[in-house]
Parts: C-alpha cells; sequence; structure tokens
C-alpha cells in the first residue's frame, strides 16, 4: 500500500500499471524538472519516500515443518544468522531453533538467477555451497556472496521489492526460509512467550496477591539479562532497584555472615525488596554453573508506568486516557455537497488507487475541497477494503487544528470519494528540502514538531496509533499551521491493546516493528524523534545514502547510540531524541504515567508557547505567499488521464 494523497511538488509523474509490479512500488518519477518553474514556484525537488504494509500470519496452528539435516549444517545456518547484523538482532530465542529446522536446502545452477531486481520476493537465503554475484542496472556487480552469506532479508518481514540481482557463478546451494513458515513461528512464539512470562509472574509466591492484569502489563516490560557463571548478579548492602526470575541456570545466595545459604533454580525469582519496600539487598546472588538467564523488572521502569508506588501488591492498572472520538455528524453537514456543483481546477495527487482533485462550487469559488477518489475494483483486488473503512471512521471523527478534516465521503460503482481540507502550503518536506542545507533551524523545527505533538496527544488520548510519521505527511495550510494527513495506516486500539502488522516507512519503524513483535503507541513516539532530527538535519538518522532498505533496517537495529550527532545539536535536542530514540519502548519519552503530552515538558520545549499554539496564536515561521484561496503553486501537476476502472460489483463498501 501506499500512501494516498501523492507528492505535492511541480514535476511529471508516471503511473505504472503493469500488475506484475508490486503495488507499494507503483510510482517511478520520471526526470523531467521544470527548473524555471521550480525555481519561480520555490518548491522542493526531493525524492517522496513510501510507506509498506503487511498484515502478519494469524494462523497459529499451522504446522511449522522441520528439514532434517546435519549437526555441521545446523551450526553452518546458525553461525550465519548470529554473524549477521539485521537478523542477530531479529531472529533470537526460541525462534533461533525452529528457523534452522525450517530451513530447506535448494540447488542453483551455474548462471541462474535465484534474484532478480525489481521483482517481489518471498525467501530469505543463506549460501550453503557456491558462489553468488550481486548487480544492479546502475552500477553492475557490487558483490560476491560466498558460503555463509545471508542475502534476502527482507522478504521474510513483508513483499519487498528486491534491490539487486543475485546470480551463480557456479553450482552451488542455498539454505531457504519462505516467508510464510518465518511469520508462522513468530506468532506461534509471540503468544506461548507472553503465556510463559505470565506463567513465571504468576508462580512466583510474593505476587500472589496482585491481581492477574496487572502482572499481564508487568509481562510485556519485563527485560531477558545474562549472567555468565561466577557473575554477581547484586551485592549485599546494595540498593534493591531490580527484581529477578530465572528462566535457565543456577544461582547461588551468599551472605557475609553465613556464607553459603542456598541456590536458585529456573522459575525462583528474588530481589523482591526492590518492588515491595524500600531498602537494600540482604544478601549477594552470583550466578553458577553455565550461568544464569533471568526475567528482571526495574524499579524504575515499574514506577514510570505505576506510578510513585514501591509495592507491587498495592497497585492496580493505571487509568488510561479514554476520550472518545467524539463522531460529529459531518455526512449530515455536508450532506449536499454535490460533485456536479463543483469545478475540477487541477488534479494534485495520482495514485494506483485514484486521484486527488483541487475543486472550487462553480458559484462560489471561495468553497474549495481536495477531493480524493479511489478505485473500488482495484482495492478490493488488493484486499485493502478494511484499510481504507478504517481511514474513513478515523479520520472523519477527529476534530483537531492539527489534523486534515475529513468532511463527508460517498461512493458509486466505480469510486470511493473523500472530501478533504484542502492545505494550499503543500507539504513539511518540500519546504524541507528547499531550505538552505536542507533544514530547518531549531525554532522551526520546534513549531513543527509542537503541531505534530499536539496532534499525537489528541489521537492517542483516543487509543489511536498513526504509524506513518514523516514530513511528507505533514501538510501546511494557508495560515503556516501544520496538519497530519494521510490516515492509511492509523489504528485504533483498545486499553493495553498491541498490534503485530508490519507498516511504515523504512527510516521511520520502530525497531519492535523489525524484530516482528507486538507493539503499540510507542511506534509513533519513536517516529516523532526520527522526525525531529530529520527536521533539524535535513535526513533521517539512520537513513542510507545508496537509500538501500535493508542497510537502513541495521541502522536503525544498531540505535541511535550509533548515529553521527551534528556537532550544531543543542544539548537539549540530542537530550530528547536520546530519550525518544530508545530500543526498548518502555523507556520511551511519553510513554510512562501522564501519556504522550509528557514531552511537552521537556526542555528542548522550555519556553515554547502551548497555549498560543493551541489557540492559533502563534506566528508561524512557514508562511506560504499565496495570492488567492486557488492558488496552486506549491501543488503538483499530473498529466496524462487516469486509466477508468471497471465497476465493483462486490459488497465490501456497502457501509461506506
Amino acid at each position: 500500500m501506499v500512501s494516498w494523497l501523492l507528492p505535492t511538488t511541480k514535476r511529471t509523474y508516471e503511473l505504472k500499471d503493469d500488475e506484475e509490479t508490486p503495488f507499494c512500488e507503483k510510482y517511478r518519477q520520471l526526470d523531467e524538472f521544470h527548473d524555471e518553474e521550480l525555481a519561480k514556484l520555490n518548491v522542493n525537488r526531493g525524492v517522496r519516500r513510501f510507506a509498506v504494509l503487511w498484515e502478519p500470519i494469524k494462523d497459529r496452528n499451522k504446522s511449522i515443518p522441520v528439514f532434517i539435516k546435519s549437526e555441521k549444517d545446523k551450526e553452518q545456518i546458525k553461525y550465519a544468522i548470529e554473524n549477521d547484523d539485521f537478523l542477530a538482532k531479529v531472529i533470537v530465542g526460541k525462534r533461533l531453533q525452529k528457523v534452522i529446522d525450517a530451513m530447506y536446502v535448494s540447488e542453483v545452477k551455474e548462471k541462474e538467477k535465484i534474484i532478480r531486481e525489481g521483482r517481489q520476493g518471498k525467501h530469505l537465503y543463506i549460501v550453503a555451497s557456491g558462489k553468488f554475484q550481486v548487480s544492479t542496472e546502475e552500477k553492475g556487480v557490487v558483490n560476491t556472496l560466498s558460503v555463509g552469506k545471508v542475502f534476502g532479508e527482507l522478504a521474510i518481514l513483508y513483499n519487498a521489492r528486491r534491490q539487486a540481482t543475485v546470480k551463480a557463478t557456479m553450482p552451488s546451494k542455498v539454505w531457504v526460509l519462505d516467508r510464510e513458515i518465518y511469520q508462522s513461528i513468530v506468532s506461534i512464539y509471540n503468544v506461548e512467550e507472553k503465556k510463559e512470562r505470565l506463567k513465571f509472574l504468576l508462580e512466583c509466591p510474593v505476587l500472589k496477591q496482585v491481581d492477574e492484569d496487572v502482572l499481564k502489563k508487568v509481562a510485556e516490560f519485563l527485560q531477558k539479562e545474562y549472567f555468565p557463571a561466577g557473575k554477581v548478579i547484586f551485592r549485599e548492602g546494595e540498593p534493591a532497584d531490580k527484581f529477578y526470575i530465572i528462566t535457565a541456570g543456577t544461582a547461588a545466595i551468599v551472605t557475609n555472615e553465613e556464607g553459603l545459604k542456598g541456590y536458585l533454580y529456573k522459575g525462583n525469582c528474588f530481589g523482591e525488596r526492590a518492588i515491595l519496600s524500600q531498602g537494600c539487598r540482604q544478601a549477594t546472588v552470583i550466578s553458577k554453573d553455565t550461568g544464569v538467564e533471568c526475567l528482571t523488572l526495574s524499579i524504575q521502569h515499574f514506577m514510570n508506568h505505576f506510578g510513585n508506588v514501591r509495592d507491587i501488591t498495592k497497585v492496580s492498572l493505571p487509568a488510561l486516557p479514554q476520550k472518545n472520538l467524539e463522531v460529529q455528524q459531518r455526512s449530515e453537514r455536508y450532506k449536499h455537497l454535490r460533485a456536479s456543483d463543483f469545478k475540477i481546477v487541477q488534479a494534485i495527487g495520482e495514485g494506483g488507487f485514484g486521484v486527488v482533485e483541487f475543486i472550487h462550487h462553480k458559484k462560489d469559488p471561495t468553497i474549495t475541497y481536495a477531493l480524493k477518489r479511489l478505485k473500488r475494483a482495484r482495492m478490493v483486488k488488493e484486499k485493502l477494503y478494511n484499510h481504507i473503512k478504517n481511514e474513513k471512521d478515523i479520520q472523519i471523527a477527529c476534530e483537531s487544528p492539527f489534523i486534515v478534516e475529513l468532511y463527508k465521503t460517498d461512493k458509486d460503482k466505480k469510486y470511493l470519494y473523500f472530501w478533504l481540507e484542502m492545505c494550499l502550503g503543500g507539504e513539511v518536506h518540500n519546504w524541507l528540502s528547499n531550505q538552505r542545507r536542507s533544514r530547518f533551524d531549531e525554532p522551526t523545527a520546534k513549531f513543527v514538531a509542537g503541531c505534530l505533538l499536539e496532534a499525537l496527544v489528541y489521537l492517542h488520548d483516543r487509543g489511536i496509533i498513526y504509524r506513518d510519521i514523516k514530513p511528507e505527511n505533514l501538510l501546511i495550510d494557508s495560515k503556516g499551521y501544520v496538519k497530519l494527513a494521510d490516515f492509511s495506516f492509523a489504528k485504533k486500539l483498545n486499553p493495553h491493546e498491541r498490534t503485530s502488522t508490519f507498516v511504515g516507512t523504512p527510516e521511520y519503524v520502530a525497531p519492535e516493528i523489525l524484530a516482528s513483535m507486538e507493539y503499540d503507541r510507542a511506534v509513533d513516539l519513536w517516529a516523532f524523534g526520527v522526525l525531529i532530527f530529520e527536521l533539524l538535519k535535513g535526513s533521517s538518522p539512520f537513513s542510507d545514502k545508496y537509500n538501500n532498505t535493508t542497510t537502513i533496517y541495521r541502522n536503525i537495529q544498531r540505535g541511535f547510540s550509533k548515529v553521527k550527532i551534528p556537532s550544531f545539536f543543542s544539548v537539549d535536542v540530542i537530550s530528547i531524541l536520546i530519550n525518544l530514540l530508545r530500543h526498548n519502548p518502555e523507556e520511551r519519552l511519553g510513554y510512562q504515567v501522564g501519556g504522550t503530552g509528557v514531552i511537552q515538558t521537556h526542555s528542548w520545549f522550555s519556553g515554547f508557547d502551548w497555549e498560543g499554539l493551541r489557540q492559533l496564536k502563534m506566528v508561524s515561521p512557514i508562511r506560504p505567499k499565496l495570492s488567492s484561496n486557488l492558488d496552486l503553486r506549491y501543488m503538483s501537476v499530473v498529466r496524462g488521464k487516469q486509466s477508468i476502472p471497471s465497476e465493483d460489483k462486490s459488497d465490501y463498501f456497502k457501509d461506506f
């Protein structure tokens, strides 16, 4: 799936309607820049980034195949996975053994192309024997792969377009992992891991009085830690700041007065003073034998989520904001709108599913809208009907000055219609790319981030996660205020609910999505941090100069600590980025007690006039120069005619 609103830049686009092309890669920009026009209109030449969407396999009863292989073969596969920067952080624990069992060997003839650039893929490969040559149309041969090398990693996450061609240079063999099998493994073990963690907590004697719903929440932010043999886990007399449950191995309990007092085994919990009362450790605990694996609960994490309470037996689940989406009867208020009463001024966006047009009333040109027409039959074919209905239900219920307003929807047998608020200033993406050095100064970045943060607080307070934050999805109105647009990937979650769809724009995808873990609003907090960095730097912290998606994902998995921080970033900027771009979602700023709005109290926003922003009294540093409400200088030029779609005879949109 692509974003519904396409680039708002003054250039020409070509729509490829080849059915073999992945739908998330349908748009290719032509090298037809109108330099004089661009210079005059002062708009962006940057390349627009597209998002991807892939629903996970939900059949947890599907059997996982086991292909017999020698111990040497198993070690070869294990070594390859554990030494791949990306896979080592994705295929871990019990997943790893099941993946090894599920991989099968395939023979490849000399000169056979196992992967072709531009095609969709659904297999990951590890070279078992022989050699392979990697090439691209643009650069020719770029790499050689020998035994133990991994390639095609993205295919196990979603139907990614292959970024190079891989050809055998001699008779070779590869180990193969199917995407469907991998996702079944992930689905099964995500459920099993949740059950296992809860089981450990329920069986811990000191937690018998704790409500099970509380323990389910606690289970979500338990951390895995490993202590090698002989490692002191904590010492007698130290402050009690962490609670432990042994999941594997043995530990010894030692005191200064009595020496060895006993041992702890799998299922035993210790360090409970950290979650029952303040105090110091009453003994020293040392890892024995082959080491100890533990699930740990930091008292700081505990208080971040349950408030300033030290005793776990006295807490209850925090009351999450339960503001309802106040569904205004916009369809009633705007039911008089008829397409026949409006004049199409210009198509301002085009995609495989339809077109976005700027329209104004024939009798009163001051009445303008952005009318989005989506092809029903195409969306049914791509199985996007639930996402479209979800987009409509969420956006039409939102009423915030920082969210693009959806006034009304309509349908006929060929199209679905969205009547949207028109934002004549175009995309933040355009303005950013056109700045000197392609970056904003700090006050401008703070204003843009402030507008977005108001939108996120509004959504998160109502249980909605957005999932595709980026400058391309931030539009500017005629007064220079920033509005969040394109709700294609937004989703309403129930309290404490999580989801697992792989969705987002690569540079903004959170680590937990890459790891195929269940997630919630914390992914928006991560993306908010990425956005701040890009506004100030002109590129995201995890970008790749060759735009290689695999490299981008590896950069994300390596973490923000590996990112080179520009020297002009202030101390407060660095601080907010460090607190938002944390790999552990439970530790991100805005995820604790107080919710997303807590971000507004960070020192980077010190002195920011939040009330003035909410009342739209602040003067925007981004002011589009518009001569009238018909001035489209910041909009795109869409050339050619849309193909006329066939009628959709299904009943998928009967309630639209």
